[in-house]
């Protein structure tokens, strides 16, 4: 099983490349004050986009709605601290990077998660 933990930054919009799986990706982080939040997106190394404007949000399987060949496992967003679970809202969506981090799991990280 794969965890790997994917970096947040206090900019309002940023990119890096990530190993998720095997298979090199990158994410691009944007805050949206519309949605008051960050946005991700999801490209292969050739920069083609797999998916656009995926809302971050804690607590939640973010690829589970899509039908995705890759990347085979999914992001969830985690309060850092414990406590956090029962009340997972973001305080300050600008200052993400203090209070959540970003796990992608893959398959077979997953399907041990969801069979708990």
């Amino acid at each position: 099983m794969a965890v790997v933990k994917c970096p947040l930054y206090n900019n309002p919009y940023y990119s890096y490349s990530i190993d998720l799986s095997g298979a090199e990706y990158n994410l691009t982080f944007r805050y949206s004050s519309r949605s008051e939040g960050y946005l991700m997106d999801i490209s292969d190394a050739e920069e083609t986009f797999i998916i656009r404007g995926i809302q971050l949000v804690p607590l939640f399987d973010l690829l589970g709605q899509y039908s995705l060949v890759s990347p085979e496992g999914t992001f969830i967003l985690l309060p850092i601290e414990e406590a956090s679970f029962s009340n997972s809202s973001i305080p300050n969506p600008r200052r993400l990077d203090l209070t959540h981090q970003l796990i992608y799991l893959d398959s077979e990280g997953l399907e041990t998660i969801q069979g708990v």
